[in-house]
């Protein structure tokens, strides 16, 4: 998607000065997609990949006035801020970093790679089948992963199978996508 400088997000696309570059997709939502990165290298050796998530170009909401267009960029300020405020615990998605790249003007928020897909993918295939300790081990990161949350003043409001991530082999999952997160206790939107 072109940025409002032409700068468009594909495989390649170079941001934070270079030294990240976007590989894969991995999906795309309402207001961002997620892509793998990869750091360069640092004293000849490769660095461990990691998710970059990319608010979507502002450009590309037309009609948007830009009170609209700062509110979009402000939620992806208050994503940061509540992901990174929540992610010391061990079933929280891991953020890095965010920042909005100079060249291209895309909000960037850098984070661990879950090379096992989300928790919606793994529900269509037979891995829970007659697998009650499976199941319940699932449940149990998400419990303590969203009591810490709370406990920390956070309210996710967004818990979906595919905002939930796995690791490679199954055995952890985590919390991600912290867009519509609050620390309000009541909330007249959502």
């Amino acid at each position: 998607m072109p940025a409002s400088d032409g700068i468009s997000t594909r495989s390649g696309t170079r941001i934070q000065d270079g030294q990240l570059v976007l590989e894969d997709l991995v999906g795309t939502g309402t207001s961002g997609s997620v892509w793998t990165v990869k750091c360069r290298k640092r004293n000849g050796r490769s660095r461990k990949p990691f998710a970059v998530k990319i608010l979507h170009p502002v450009s590309i909401f037309v009609g948007y006035y830009e009170e609209k267009q700062n509110a979009l960029a402000t939620a992806f300020a208050r994503e940061a801020e509540l992901h990174t405020l929540v992610q010391d615990h061990p079933h929280v998605l891991s953020v890095h970093s965010s920042f909005v790249d100079k060249r291209s003007k895309l909000h960037c928020l850098i984070m661990d790679l879950c090379r096992g897909g989300t928790l919606a993918d793994l529900v269509r295939t037979p891995y829970f089948w007659k697998r009650d300790d499976r199941v319940r081990r699932v449940f149990k990161q998400l419990a303590d992963a969203l009591e810490h949350c709370h406990k920390m003043g956070v309210a996710h409001r967004h818990i979906t199978p595919e905002n939930v991530l796995l690791s490679g082999d199954y055995e952890n999952v985590y919390l991600a996508d912290f867009g519509l997160s609050t620390r309000s206790a009541q909330s007249a939107n959502f």
